[in-house]
């Protein structure tokens, strides 16, 4: 877990050096100027999407060789836009489909759940779809349905968010809607016990946290879909403090941590009096932060009883790690409040799992999946609050059992392009687990609430586009193969399981 923490940090400043330049006015803020209207139109251009639909049992272990699938099915409907189609006796099916731009053909039939697979600029796919039973579920009050953006921060520019904020309610049905800005540390020095923790990078102040002002529009649309808004808070580790550093700081050296708290409490209180002033009705603290998280639940309380005194209603998170391909599996859990976790898990009000690979097996099937999930339900079933599952699998066809983090950006690492596209092995991630909740009593320990990371803010998964800091912004993504859900079958299924809870 830690060296996967490592390098994302790294890969973000790389990321920040190469795409944010040239669009900074004199007084630091980033403008948004929306593609111009060229007034010409492209050619128009058709093309053929065939293959059969087939239910995706539970008990098989797929991969991308369907040829021996025996459960094809005759679907009700296939839809894009205005072309549609249907599925012959034996699941077959074929529909022509004039420049789709990534939007998602839509694929129903009677008893299953309907499901939606992005479609973009390939000519004559051959494209076999995947459907899941849809079962008798049971309401789950105070069940959250969330949602947690891809953290590009300045990527983007604020007003460019501001028109995508709402997506996630809009599109799937959540209700909380999480917005990342993440703190940077820094001048890590364990001879002078010394650290410092800053809203904005030490080298590149143009990276940096949004301002009140700039965040502002953002609450009031999430606010305005009659979604709640979830300020992401957390740390990357940079220049001494990079590297792994800040892992292998002794746990004993009680001057540095303490000036490490002491630097976060100024950060979080700053954050939760703009958490007040607009509104905010969740703070999560951070996630994989093992080297802080496993401390003294003591040294969280009083900043914790802080943030609250300064705002009573707010609501405050945090998300751990999870990963079961190691073995044994590993949980950051485990070593919360120096081995005592419900000490760390009781000053919050939901805790949270941030689970990357969800087995050690290739290509697991559905229940194998399952399997993984009631092991995370019951490893913190005695703790005092609400669990919330954080998915991070990637769609791919390792998505399962390698917890590798897909990095969308191909500028700065193109290891993601060493891994084939599968995006119904991350749906089986997503049903496996709200199949698992569906058959969970509700309550304090248990299951209550999913928020699937790094949400796309936009259809295209190769172009960051005009509307972006990025140079190029062309073919300098590779979104369709991280752990983004929008167009994805796996959206379609958060989608429904949302509408029944």
């Amino acid at each position: 877990m830690k060296k996967t923490i490592c390098l994302l940090n790294s890969l973000l400043i790389l990321l920040f050096l190469i795409t944010f330049q040239g669009c900074n006015t004199d007084n630091g803020e980033v403008n948004y100027h929306p593609p111009e209207d060229t007034n010409t139109s492209p050619p128009t251009t058709t093309i053929q999407i065939s293959g059969f639909a087939y239910e995706r049992q539970a008990a098989i272990s797929y991969s991308l060789d369907l040829s021996a699938v025996n459960s094809k099915i005759e679907c009700t409907t296939i839809s894009l836009d205005d072309a549609s189609s249907s599925c012959q006796s034996n699941g077959g099916y074929s529909i022509a489909l004039t420049d789709p731009d990534y939007q998602p053909m839509v694929v129903t039939h009677n008893g299953y759940i309907p499901t939606q697979y992005a479609i973009w600029g390939e000519n004559d796919q051959n494209l076999n779809i995947g459907l899941y039973p849809a079962p008798t579920v049971t309401a789950r009050p105070g069940f959250m349905k969330g949602m947690v953006f891809l953290d590009l921060q300045n990527t983007y520019p604020n007003l460019f968010w501001t028109t995508i904020m709402d997506e996630p309610i809009s599109r799937m049905n959540a209700e909380l809607v999480s917005h990342v800005e993440i703190g940077f540390g820094h001048s890590c020095d364990t001879n002078a016990h010394s650290v410092s923790i800053s809203s904005s990078h030490p080298d590149y102040p143009d990276w940096r946290m949004s301002t009140k002002e700039e965040l502002a529009p953002l609450v009031t649309k999430v606010h305005d879909a009659g979604g709640a808004f979830n300020l992401w808070l957390g740390i990357i580790n940079v220049n001494e403090c990079g590297n792994g550093v800040i892992f292998n700081v002794a746990k004993d050296d009680s001057a540095f941590w303490d000036d490490w708290f002491s630097n976060y409490r100024i950060f979080l209180i700053n954050q939760t009096n703009i958490a007040k002033d607009l509104g905010i009705e969740w703070i999560t603290l951070g996630h994989n932060m093992d080297y802080v998280s496993s401390l003294a639940a003591s040294r969280w309380e009083s900043i914790i009883t802080e943030m609250r005194e300064i705002y009573p209603t707010l609501k405050i998170s945090y998300f751990g790690g999870v990963n079961f391909d190691e073995t044994p599996p590993y949980f950051e859990s485990d070593a919360y409040n120096e081995g005592s976790p419900d000490g760390f898990a009781s000053l919050l009000d939901a805790l949270g799992h941030a689970v990357t690979a969800v087995s050690n097996t290739i290509n697991p099937s559905r229940e194998m999946i399952k399997t993984t999930f009631e092991t995370i339900k019951t490893k913190t079933s005695t703790l005092s609050v609400p669990i919330w599952i954080m998915p991070m699998t990637p769609s791919t066809t390792v998505g399962a059992s390698d917890s590798t983090f897909m990095e969308p950006e191909l500028l700065t690492d193109n290891s993601a392009s060493n891994y084939t596209r599968d995006f119904y092995q991350q749906a089986d991630v997503y049903q496996a687990l709200f199949e698992v909740i569906n058959g969970s009593p509700t309550g304090n320990g248990q299951i209550m609430g999913v928020l699937p990371w790094g949400y796309h803010l936009k259809n295209n998964y190769t172009d960051s586009g005009p509307e972006s800091n990025s140079s190029p912004n062309v073919n300098n993504l590779i979104v369709d193969r991280t752990a983004n859900v929008r167009g994805k079958p796996a959206e379609s299924i958060l989608k429904w399981w949302f509408e029944q809870f």
